[in-house]
């Protein structure tokens, strides 16, 4: 597939809203962490290099000396407040102020400023208490007649009232306020980039996009289904949902169609990475093939993390396993497991091989799939992650049909068709794909550890499980 335009189909075959509304659900926490913490951390920067100031005000006014009006007309009126103004804002004011209150420092600012139009002056102190505010007016008001005496011409400057405690006012920094707009902005900001993230993550995400990015036949999709208790999400068991069975229904009538015109009764079923469901598909598969009338056996090949058992919940006696088979050390008959209300025939695996590899070439596999082929309507194998264990690169030259389970919004395209090439390069043809696990909604769970694929699997990266958990029956 050529994937130079890529993100241009990825946006061709629509943006699932479900599943950018389940990521953003899961990520909540991580949203209003963060949010909070540029808030908070805006919050206490702001407040200490901007705090809140105490602002106390006083109107003067420039008035000739002689009280005349002549004076003061529009040709002289700019010239002489700004002049005023200058000398308010000089260094000689806040000198005397600093002696005042006895301080080699002033505890704020002193500014004036012109009403236009007007002979009006604006003087304003500022300090970080209202205390500070009050003492610098009080020392300014009383100190700037000898300021005015540096005036030249008849004008002097007049305060129109007296400085009062009452009439100060605490000008805020609006760090709320700020911090406030900052956290709503990083939300904002990480919905976005969450959203745009998810849009082009490559991963499959709806059935439109599956049947668009993926080199592979569509089988059919399986919704999300909640696991009961500790019942694996089988056929067989009366707590799955009618919508579940209806759906495995409809992708083994697809599958037949398939198989039907290669003939070929032999297949394997795998998945790019671990946890997306293939060992319950595959069970599901047999189950539902058995229960058409078809004679299907079912072959756990997970040497790496056998599954099979578990899910079925069976005590697979020892010696009696693939292992042993494939080892000489059991006979076909003693492998092939069908209890009295099976419908399906099984052969588990219950021991982890670190060269399973070997044991899968070896004539005893081959003489294993022949007499199955030779019994059975159809053999179904149960193998390892194609992304992650080599064994499905081994296989791959013997087993013709290879169906692969994708969970929704796991595997990325790009990875999910280098599998399928790789696959076929090795010899088998991917009949088609399964997507698994699919949600439909914004809330509801859908990790691993509520569909129960975890619980079976563990991680693939941790080395060979211990063998002690499995269920031995002497």
């Amino acid at each position: 597939m050529d994937y130079d335009n890529r993100q241009e189909e990825i946006k061709d075959s629509g943006i699932d809203y479900i599943s950018i509304g389940r990521t953003l659900l899961k990520n909540i926490p991580y949203i209003l962490m963060l949010a909070f913490t540029f808030g908070i951390c805006f919050f206490g920067i702001w407040n200490r290099i901007r705090p809140d100031v105490y602002v106390s005000k006083m109107n003067m006014v420039v008035i000739s000396r002689d009280n005349t009006l002549s004076s003061l007309g529009d040709y002289n009126i700019n010239n002489v407040v700004g002049r005023c103004v200058s000398s308010l804002n000089s260094d000689v004011l806040g000198s005397r102020v600093r002696e005042e209150l006895d301080c080699s420092k002033l505890p704020g600012t002193i500014q004036a400023k012109s009403v236009e139009g007007s002979n009006m002056i604006l003087l304003e102190t500022r300090a970080l208490s209202a205390e500070a505010s009050f003492r610098m007016m009080s020392a300014a008001l009383k100190n700037y007649a000898k300021v005015s005496s540096y005036l030249t011409g008849g004008y002097l400057m007049e305060k129109t009232g007296a400085p009062l405690a009452a009439k100060i006012t605490r000008e805020s920094n609006n760090a709320m306020a700020i911090s406030i707009t900052i956290f709503i902005f990083v939300i904002l900001m990480e919905i976005s980039m969450i959203g745009i993230a998810n849009i082009f993550s490559g991963r499959i995400q709806n059935a439109t996009q599956a049947k668009k990015l993926i080199d592979a036949d569509y089988l059919g999709e399986i919704h999300f289904e909640n696991k009961y208790a500790k019942k694996s999400i089988l056929l067989s068991n009366p707590t799955v949902s009618f919508t579940y069975s209806e759906e495995m229904s409809k992708t083994v009538t697809m599958l037949l169609r398939k198989l039907e015109k290669s003939r070929d009764k032999t297949f394997m079923v795998t998945s790019v990475m671990e946890n997306e469901g293939k060992s319950t598909i595959a069970a599901n598969l047999a189950l539902k093939l058995a229960s058409r009338g078809k004679k299907v056996l079912l072959i756990d090949v997970d040497m790496k993390k056998p599954a099979l058992y578990r899910i079925l919940d069976r005590e697979i006696p020892e010696g009696r396993d693939i292992v042993s088979y494939l080892e000489g050390k059991a006979s076909y008959e003693d492998v092939i497991f069908r209890e009295k209300n099976d419908l399906v025939n099984y052969c588990f695996s219950t021991k982890t091989m670190i060269e399973s590899d070997i044991l899968l070439t070896n004539e005893k596999a081959k003489e294993l799939l022949k007499r199955a082929e030779e019994e059975m309507d159809y053999i179904i194998l149960d193998v390892p992650p194609a992304g992650i264990i080599r064994d499905v690169e081994v296989l791959a030259s013997i087993i013709p049909q290879t169906i692969l389970v994708i969970r929704q919004n796991m595997a990325k395209a790009r990875n999910i068709n280098d599998i399928i090439d790789l696959l076929e390069r090795g010899g088998t043809e991917v009949t088609g794909f399964v997507l698994n696990a699919v949600c439909s909604r914004v809330v509801g769970r859908a990790g691993a550890k509520a569909y129960g694929y975890k619980k079976y699997y563990g991680r693939y990266d941790r080395g060979p499980a211990n063998n002690h958990d499995v269920k031995v029956r002497n």
